[in-house]
């Protein structure tokens, strides 16, 4: 009886193993189809951001184009009769700098001449009777019948006098958003496009130019507020059929490993998250980079004394609010993380990479060799700086100061060793920028192009 009585005990033990193990699983595919949901709320968010920021960007560059016109025009007014000699040859000029791909000088009467000194007449268009009254804008798209590409019809009146007297037009390829068009997100997986009321897509990310506009679940789109545009972003299905796919293969696994080895498994998870948020802790989240929290533990950490001589190095971007005001803070954010990846590129066995905040960033090396290879690597980055570009003209350059740290009786604070270099960084600003300032005892010398 008593071996009886214990075999129905493991039996029944047995059982409720069994049970558990089952309720696990279940539960864990409980969970995954919870998480489903979720991932497709939060795709769903991301998408409306993303889409939101794409309009923005559309709206900012096509208004910076239209106010560049209307600069245009003020410097036509100081012709009485726009299709004089000396017009046409300011207009031929001007139309090799800059980003239309013709331009037109258009009389009130619709007479219009083009920067290829083409005649022709544009009397029967709207936009005439809007420069009358002194108005700027967009115009209509048109399509070219051989290559299917688009384009956009821009105008700014002209002035002689107090009276309106003529149009400056300019023709805009829609290949020109495709700087914002093209911006990765979400994983570099979404297309987006601009399209019509009538659902024409007018121009759309690489790699998605047989989109079309979709009512799928995973997109979004919006209004842009110009003409009948709107802005789309969407994600194909299967990728987020295939992310949930992954997590059901993984909530099961690891409903099997949490039954077999449960008390690890939260050690582990507990270990892991402490390290995420020690990262996150001393970490910028946009560049990825360390944070100023970190630089000045790091620089702190040096202490005086010893054989070493170190650097430290900050330098911020020219002119970096031009950017943000113009083309909007998604492409500042853009250009920062270039910067940053370009810090990686060329210093990344430096002891600390950081950004300050804002547009600064830090460079620190406990260890210099030789002042002449650091500076020469310096100037190498102030010129690849130098050789981004964003959306077409604007380029980008940085302010860069140097202090050199030896380890014989200075008070090395990081506080101290921050305020000369910034002092030498605001040096390079006040000798015009685009330059390195290295920090001396009784002067600063300057590097330059």
């Amino acid at each position: 009886m008593r071996a009886g009585q214990r075999g129905r005990k493991i039996k029944a033990a047995g059982i409720w193993n069994f049970i558990l193990i089952m309720v696990l699983l279940f539960a864990s595919m409980g969970v995954t189809f919870l998480l489903f949901q979720r991932t497709s709320g939060q795709y769903q968010a991301r998408l409306e951001e993303s889409g939101d920021e794409l309009a923005e960007s559309v709206r900012s560059i096509m208004y910076t184009q239209v106010e560049y016109l209307e600069g245009l025009a003020e410097c036509f007014s100081i012709y009485e009769d726009i299709h004089s000699r000396e017009a046409l040859d300011t207009l031929v000029r001007i139309d090799k700098k800059n980003r239309f791909t013709r331009m037109w000088l258009i009389k009130m009467d619709g007479r219009a001449i083009s920067s290829e000194r083409s005649v022709s007449d544009a009397g029967e268009r709207g936009y005439p009777e809007q420069a009358a009254r002194g108005e700027s804008g967009i115009w209509e798209v048109q399509t070219d019948r051989v290559t299917g590409r688009h384009s956009v019809v821009l105008f700014a009146p002209t002035s002689y006098e107090g009276r309106v007297t003529g149009i400056v037009a300019g023709i805009l390829k829609m290949d020109a958003l495709l700087d914002v068009i093209n911006v990765r997100s979400l994983g570099g997986k979404s297309c987006r496009a601009v399209f019509t009321d009538d659902r024409e897509v007018l121009v759309s990310s690489t790699g998605c130019a047989d989109v079309s506009v979709p009512d799928s679940r995973y997109s979004y789109s919006a209004a842009v507020g110009i003409l009948d545009w709107n802005i789309m972003v969407s994600l194909p299905e299967n990728v987020i059929m295939e992310e949930i796919r992954a997590d059901l293969f993984l909530a099961v696994g690891m409903g099997l490993v949490y039954v077999l080895l449960c008390g690890g498994i939260m050690v582990n998870v507990f270990r892991d998250r402490s390290r995420l948020l020690s990262l996150k802790a001393s970490q910028d989240s946009l560049t990825q980079l360390a944070n100023r929290g970190a630089i000045e533990q790091i620089v702190g950490d040096m202490g005086e004394g010893g054989e070493y001589h170190a650097v430290l190095a900050i330098f911020d971007i020219d002119k970096f609010k031009q950017v943000n005001d113009t083309m909007g803070h998604s492409v500042g954010d853009i250009l920062l993380k270039a910067v940053a990846e370009l810090m990686r590129r060329e210093f990344g066995d430096a002891d600390c990479l950081c950004r300050m905040g804002g547009d600064e960033f830090g460079i620190f090396i406990r260890q210099v060799k030789d002042r002449e290879i650091l500076l020469q690597r310096m100037d190498g980055l102030r010129n690849k700086v130098g050789r981004l570009s964003l959306a077409g003209s604007l380029k980008c350059t940085v302010s860069i100061g140097l202090v050199f740290v030896a380890g014989s009786g200075e008070l090395n604070t990081f506080d101290t060793i921050y305020q000369r270099a910034d002092k030498a960084m605001y040096s390079s600003k006040k000798a015009g920028g685009n330059r390195v300032t290295v920090y001396g005892a009784e002067k600063e010398s300057l590097r330059e192009e």
